[in-house]
């Protein structure tokens, strides 16, 4: 689809995709995508046999041209702007709770052509998706073969003159003066008001297994300001960017009327968001990949709830008399019970992320699905964080308008709806309960009938939550090899967002793993630590990398490009006499560091250790054996690691072996090794950045090797070489 408000297609950079080993990595922009299942389980013996995850996609874009359809006929902006005849025949997109459009369902299928962006497979290229073989062996008209023979898993599957992806302007064109694959869900002239939708279809081949969804905000850039931008209030003067946080993201199970996968029932996998299918969550973009990239990822179960919005059964006794006596003692801060005093009137309808970007929507119940209107009544619901009971403690003309609750998750706001305003409940820490909960009162001075409740969640992602994540408890069901799943993604940037957006840019990953159900019991493998290359200094942003010379990459370091702390190896004067070549604290070479002396041998393959002891706050950097004493840190490391390498007339390698963390090994998912080289004037400056999600409070340590070979040329300089660990 083309803008008509300039030359270029209207995607550019917002997101990517691919496949990662036995996993998806929807993934692009700076990221290499990967698909082997060897490079995922290489260290795996459990996973034995043939296990293989194959991918297909649809995905749309809408910007409210004309070929979409005609306001007031067959798309309308409002509920209330929809003829009384007509309001039973509207959909909803592209979220039924959060809409933008109202589409008249005898129109819905020429709006889906319309903004049919691309899909996988799709060998006519008109962006629409072709079907599959039914069996193996066979091969359509179309020339399309059986699902595991010809779904997406190899970076070939990416570029659309190799592969059955759709090949046209949005997917295939020029990049920086070469021909190139675009990623999917690659956009950044987005206007308020815009929204898309992709579903991913997951295949199992060969044994039953256990699936996971990341994923991972690769960055999230301001791209310098406009005048509009820099005058507008929201707009925070610099990096990270606003449009992470101002796109609205919902994920699904695009799973049909009846719940569940591969039952061919209406709405499955048809790319749209009905109210009867199973939510998995809202929230920002920013929130939404927090949520994903917590290491082991977000659980998909393998048999959906047959209701898949209503209530579960709930078997535990709950003391209503006294909630905060159902809450166990947990080490959250916070006194972990919301009650009327902790909240405040919002006016309108605020959604999580209105109160913080950061938020998700763990669940939104609407009064049609509250417990019945009489006091005492309870209901309890499922979300994928656990379950959250709702107890009915005040009823007013048949109508609910108090709510106690009890959680299996930490809370950090809760959204009592009803009449035009909110109340938004909430404390320092998370709650998991709360009692006497109600909207604010109406205009006769009594609380308002409840129309709907939301619970929100902060995730633990990259090691900024003090809330939770979704419990990797081994309990969910296997998917079948046989069975096809859905997931549905739709984003949207709401209508009274606009300036402060202007030239921001985002880019994210979103994939799928998987392991075999056999000898497994679905809590996951170790923890996986994602990594990424980049030119330049591991500790700046992209925009300011660029500006100085260097390459394109991740984002500043604790938001303004400072480190908490690391170690260096240099070149010194390469004598156990004289000034330092080792170092370790604060900032090595700058300042609050110890140091130590050491020889360099030109071309030989060292060991290396740094380790962080969060009792005492200290440092220990070792390089082949030569140990700096060990420093007491100012700040605590919180966040990525990274370890960098600088080379003028010399090739600096290096490696990371292992990483434990607080005693586990997580496997490292990715490259783990970075290689600056120059023969010439200046430095050549390469990093890698492990997004290890430290929280301040953390123990860990890092192995690795690291290399230097000195050019006959090489001048001698203290800093020309060396090799850095850097901590966020």
């Amino acid at each position: 689809m083309s803008d008509d408000r300039g030359q270029l297609t209207r995607r550019k950079v917002l997101g990517s995709l691919g496949v990662m080993g036995g996993a998806a990595a929807l993934g692009g922009a700076s990221t290499m995508a990967f698909f082997s299942d060897e490079e995922t389980f290489k260290h795996n013996e459990l996973v034995a046999g043939e296990l293989d995850l194959k991918v297909d996609w649809q995905e749309h874009y809408s910007d409210w041209s004309s070929d979409e359809g005609t306001l007031g006929t067959n798309v309308w902006m409002s509920y209330e702007d929809v003829p009384d005849d007509k309001k039973d025949k509207v959909v909803p997109k592209p979220d039924h709770e959060y809409p933008l459009l109202y589409i008249h369902k005898d129109w819905l299928d020429d709006f889906e052509m319309a903004t049919a962006l691309e899909a996988y497979p799709d060998p006519d290229d008109d962006g629409v998706q072709n079907k599959f073989a039914s069996e193996p062996g066979q091969t359509t008209n179309k020339g399309v073969g059986y699902i595991c023979k010809d779904g997406a898993d190899t970076p070939e599957d990416l570029d659309p003159t190799q592969s059955l992806r759709t090949k046209n302007s949005d997917t295939y064109g020029a990049v920086d003066g070469t021909t190139e694959s675009y990623p999917l869900v690659y956009i950044d002239d987005v206007k308020p008001g815009d929204f898309g939708e992709l579903t991913l279809s997951y295949h199992l081949c060969g044994n039953d297994g256990y699936v996971w969804l990341t994923g991972d905000l690769l960055y999230n850039a301001e791209n310098g300001l406009t005048e509009p931008e820099r005058k507008d209030p929201d707009e925070n003067g610099g990096e990270p960017g606003e449009l992470a946080e101002e796109l609205f993201v919902s994920l699904w199970y695009d799973s049909g009327k009846d719940g569940e996968f591969d039952t061919g029932d209406y709405g499955e996998g048809d790319n749209v968001f009905r109210q009867y299918e199973q939510t998995i969550a809202r929230g920002s973009l920013k929130a939404i990949m927090n949520l994903l990239d917590n290491g082991a990822g977000l659980p998909l179960d393998g048999n959906l709830m047959t209701d898949a919005n209503g209530p579960v059964t709930y078997s535990s006794s709950i003391d209503w008399t006294d909630v905060g006596s159902n809450i166990e003692d947990t080490d959250d801060p916070g006194d972990e019970l919301l009650t009327p005093d902790e909240c405040e009137l919002v006016s309108g309808n605020p959604k999580c992320s209105d109160i913080d970007a950061d938020l998700v929507e763990a669940i939104k119940i609407e009064d049609d699905e509250l417990p019945a209107a009489s006091e005492s009544s309870t209901k309890t619901y499922n979300t994928i964080f656990g379950d959250v009971t709702l107890h009915v403690s005040g009823v007013r003309d048949g109508e609910v308008t108090e709510l106690d609750f009890v959680s299996e998750f930490g809370v950090d706001s809760v959204v009592v709806k009803g009449g035009p305003n909110a109340n938004v409940c909430s404390e320092d820490g998370v709650a998991y309960g709360g009692e006497d909960l109600s909207p604010p009162d109406n205009a006769s001075g009594n609380p308002a009938a409840v129309s709907h409740i939301s619970f929100c969640v902060r995730p633990d992602g990259n090691g900024n939550g003090n809330g939770t994540v979704p419990p990797q408890n081994g309990t969910r069901e296997c998917m079948e090899a046989s069975e096809t799943g859905y997931i549905g993604l739709a984003w949207q940037l709401p209508v009274d967002h606009a300036n402060e957006i202007q030239t921001d840019s985002v880019a994210f990953d979103l994939g799928f793993y998987t392991e075999q159900c056999r000898h497994n019991d679905g809590t996951g493998m170790a923890r996986l630590i994602p990594t990424r290359r980049g030119s330049g200094f591991a500790k700046l942003s992209e925009e300011t990398n660029r500006n100085a010379g260097y390459g394109l990459d991740g984002a500043n370091f604790n938001g303004d490009g400072t480190i908490s702390g690391g170690a260096r190896a240099r070149f010194g004067n390469n004598s156990n006499t004289g000034t330092w070549e080792l170092a370790a604290g604060d900032s090595p070479g700058s300042s609050g560091f110890n140091q130590a002396q050491y020889t360099w041998t030109s071309g030989e393959t060292v060991d290396w250790t740094f380790s962080y002891d969060a009792s005492t706050d200290e440092a220990s950097f070792t390089f082949d054996g030569t140990s700096v004493p060990a420093r007491t840190l100012t700040e605590q490391p919180d966040g990525r690691v990274a370890i960098q390498c600088k080379a003028d007339e010399a090739t600096v390698e290096g490696t990371v072996e292992s990483v434990q963390i607080d005693g586990e090994m997580p496997e490292i998912s990715g490259e783990n090794s970075v290689t600056a080289s120059n023969d010439g004037s200046g430095r050549d400056i390469e990093y890698l950045v492990l997004n290890t999600n430290l929280d301040g409070e953390t123990s860990f340590t890092l192995t690795g090797t690291a290399t230097v070979t000195l050019q006959g040329d090489y001048g001698g300089s203290q800093e020309g070489v060396a090799f850095d660990v850097v901590l966020e």
